[in-house]
């Protein structure tokens, strides 16, 4: 088991619980069975690139988090990522609009 191996597998654990899913809810998306992607997320072994880049799409993660490399969200500070990761959290479409309103309107008032 490598040290990459390890790092993804956390961060598949950390963000597949942050979304609420089950580990046969994303290997069904991702098309493995769910002991195949618990060796991911073990750290057992390394998922290949094309399984990666689905696994950003289904956590709702980039490939630098992933990898653990630098965020490239354009330089956002530390308390916008926390604002970041919790909007992605939410899954209610509903709640997530109304957080966007209000938003905006606290950003621009009398518009």
């Amino acid at each position: 088991m490598t040290q990459l191996a390890r790092t993804i597998g956390i961060r598949l654990k950390n963000a597949r619980e942050e979304a609420g899913m089950t580990h046969q809810e994303v290997a069904d998306r991702i098309g493995l069975t769910a002991a195949g992607y618990g060796h991911y997320e073990r750290g057992k072994r390394l998922p290949p690139v094309d399984q990666l880049i689905k696994l950003t799409g289904v956590l709702d993660r980039s490939i630098n988090y992933f990898l653990d490399l630098p965020a490239d969200h354009n330089d956002l500070g530390a308390d916008e990522e926390e604002w970041l990761r919790y909007f992605r959290a939410i899954r209610d479409p509903m709640i997530r609009q109304t957080l966007l309103r209000m938003a905006r309107a606290a950003a621009y008032p009398g518009e």
